[in-house]
């Protein structure tokens, strides 16, 4: 069946055909803006045939917002909770793509192949590196909702975790980073002619291999503390409603309340009460050390599920204070728990980026999302002249396209740590760590302690309501420098218990035994308690 509608003043009819609704899975990469992805697919699709009454596609993409969830961020806010940071690159997103088309099967593959290719020349800044129509039975599939599994990669500078023994300054550090930088030398790695090198193995017995496996105990220790908090939130009433409970098989993955890991922008939204929080992480690992034009990097991954904005980026942090020794080795635990609020640190911006995602539920039941077969097809496999040669040359083309965009994408992020060996950028980002965010978090563990002991000595009010009691984790929305003095002597005076219960005036009309004995002063006769002093600007 076909309709017509007519082309402006020419008169022109074009025929219309009634498509049907068609699901495609595209695979793709992009440098900073995750919403390049998204329009360069909306581009592929505007070259297909028109079909009449055809509505606009229906996007869905991995690194998404908020869709998955129903719980929003506050509005004064506007942000979601689910939302990758803004500048986080991909070397593997995933797209679909829901719309009527007027063809299926392998000739709109072979359509939108073409669409492809000329989509590529005007958004380079993106690009797809494979896609897949859909049979009907996948259908519905979305790829925000049925993903399973996210892995991000991130670049982290090999001297953030350089650390001399028993002397943490920065001289120490220094002097532990120029030791490496000469094993770097003496190894040859920077005379290599390949752009990205890794360096393996490492020397043995040498400082660079003694520091790796320093950090790489550090990370163990944090997800170790992950499979604590795990076995506790069994207990939690909606931990048996995770989505992906058991991703591998009878293993239970771990997850905890990463309500402290969120951009503080989102802290009316972040309720370690709700499920919005309750993330999975599978792993959190040291891949390689790798040299990228000169700068070396330590490449970590983290695997998990419902990341929220900014928590690869704090994780990453709070593991490089930890493995400094500039946080205590439990704050990674204290920060999970569902009755505290602290403030954590966070890394540089610009070195994150989404390795990969898996659709564990849809695997098992449809098979793997792109298995490369489009490429057999397109090379002729189906025709009488096909041969095995041409389709594995397609196959080596399409292998080849993607490992030139990873190395592509680690070229772009080691770009955002300026010039490594120079060792600014890092000491600024350590320095802010030491001396700057690193207090506010030991102060919000004073403040965490306290009430810790407060619970347990009273044994009348339990930790649990520690979060009423504890301030804003966000910078700009603590209290004010001209209140946080008296605002300091109150809270102390409210935890000594000296504070009055009543006054002298009330004690007047409320009669009760021993009323006079809960005034402040002797005998009820005073209105006022002292506790320290402050000054006034």
């Amino acid at each position: 069946a076909a309709a017509s509608r007519s082309e402006g003043s020419t008169g022109l009819s074009v025929p219309l055909l009634i498509g049907k609704l068609q699901t495609v899975a595209f695979l793709v990469g992009y440098i900073n803006d995750s919403s390049v992805a998204e329009d360069f697919v909306r581009k592929v699709l505007a070259q297909l045939p028109p079909v009449a009454s055809a509505a606009p596609p229906e996007l869905s993409r991995v690194s998404g917002d908020a869709a998955r969830s129903l719980e929003q961020a506050d509005a004064s806010c506007g942000l979601p909770i689910f939302k990758q940071d803004e500048d986080c690159a991909a070397v593997g997103d995933v797209v679909t793509a829901r719309f009527a088309a007027a063809f299926e099967g392998e000739a709109l593959t072979r359509l939108l192949q073409d669409a492809i290719e000329v989509t590529h020349d005007a958004l380079p800044a993106a690009v797809v590196l494979d896609f897949r129509v859909l049979p009907p039975k996948a259908l519905p599939f979305a790829a925000e909702t049925h993903c399973t599994q996210r892995i991000y990669d991130y670049l982290l500078p090999l001297q953030a975790i350089a650390a001399a023994d028993g002397d943490d300054c920065m001289n120490g550090r220094l002097q532990c980073w120029k030791q490496i930088l000469h094993e770097l030398h003496e190894s040859g790695v920077f005379l290599a002619s390949e752009v990205v090198t890794t360096l393996q193995p490492l020397p043995s017995g040498s400082q660079l291999l003694h520091t790796v496996r320093s950090f790489k105990h550090c990370l163990l220790a944090i997800l170790e503390q992950v499979g604590v908090a795990n076995r506790e939130a069994e207990h939690f009433q909606d931990a048996q409603h995770f989505r992906g409970g058991k991703l591998y098989g009878s293993e239970r993955r771990r997850r905890a309340k990463f309500h402290n890991f969120g951009d503080a922008r989102l802290e009316g939204a972040l309720d370690p009460q709700k499920q919005a929080v309750l993330c999975a992480i599978d792993y959190f690992r040291i891949m390689r050390v790798v040299c990228i034009r000169g700068q070396v990097f330590v490449q970590l991954r983290i695997a998990g599920d419902q990341f929220l904005t900014q928590q690869v980026r704090r994780l990453v942090a709070t593991a490089v204070c930890i493995h400094h020794g500039w946080l205590p080795s439990d704050f990674f635990y204290t920060s999970i728990r569902n009755d505290v609020v602290v403030r954590t640190p966070v890394a540089p911006e610009g070195l994150c980026f989404l390795h990969s995602c898996f659709f564990s539920v849809w695997t098992r039941r449809h098979g793997r999302l792109f298995d490369r077969s489009w490429a057999r097809r397109l090379s002729g496999g189906n025709n009488s002249g096909w041969n095995e040669e041409a389709s594995e040359a397609a196959a080596l083309r399409a292998a080849n396209a993607i490992k030139a965009w990873k190395q592509q994408v680690l070229i772009n992020r080691a770009a955002a740590a300026g010039d490594s060996q120079t060792g600014e950028f890092v000491e600024r980002w350590l320095c802010r760590l030491e001396h700057e965010q690193v207090p506010k978090a030991l102060s919000d563990m004073q403040d965490v302690a306290e009430l810790d002991s407060f619970a347990a000595a009273t044994g009348r009010w339990r930790a649990g309501n520690a979060l009423a009691c504890v301030r804003s984790r966000s910078d700009g929305w603590d209290c004010p420098k001209l209140y946080s003095g008296v605002l300091r002597l109150l809270r102390r005076l409210k935890e000594s218990g000296t504070w009055p219960r009543t006054s002298r005036a009330r004690a007047r009309v409320i009669r009760a035994p021993g009323v006079e004995d809960r005034t402040a002063g002797s005998g009820g006769e005073q209105d006022f308690v002292s506790w320290g002093t402050f000054s006034l600007p």
